[in-house]
């Protein structure tokens, strides 16, 4: 595979699914190495929440699907791997642009799309989400395989 680097591996989940504190384990931010899992400061995160958490539908993985292929489409990014889960999406690019203005653009649009079925909702998505970047094809494969089958 002939690839312009840097690919990206993009991570973001769904509003609520995924807070602090979680049992399946979650990170700091600028911190790379997994929390264990902290029932009080995850009920004090949940008690923060606007919203109830969220979790796509089918017809909402669709939509966002089909607006992430759009965009990138649009700025000429290329999808390696896109997997829209119910509760996150994994993205595997390679842009012309940051993985973080990747993922800033590619949620804008997405909520864009999704407000147009559902007005009540205000949030959509986590505030942050993951990026790393791979420099070697291998790295890049094992994002691909994971994106497309590791779930």
């Amino acid at each position: 595979m002939a690839t312009v680097f840097p690919v990206a591996f993009i991570t973001w989940t769904t509003y609520g699914s995924w807070v602090p504190g979680d049992e399946r384990g979650w990170t700091k931010r600028r911190q790379s190495h997994v929390q264990a899992a902290n029932p009080g400061i995850q009920h004090a995160n949940r008690q923060l929440m606007n919203e109830p958490p969220l979790l796509l539908s089918n017809s909402q993985r669709e939509i966002c699907d089909a607006t992430i292929r759009a965009h990138c489409d649009i700025r000429e990014w290329s999808i390696l791997a896109i997997n829209v889960r119910t509760n996150h999406v994994h993205l595997v690019v390679n842009a012309k642009a940051s993985g973080r203005e990747v993922m800033k653009q590619l949620k804008s649009w997405c909520t864009r799309k999704l407000k147009a079925t559902d007005v009540e909702r205000e949030r959509w998505w986590t505030r942050r989400g993951y990026v790393r970047y791979f420099e070697d094809e291998q790295r890049i494969e094992n994002a691909i395989r994971y994106t497309l089958e590791g779930q």
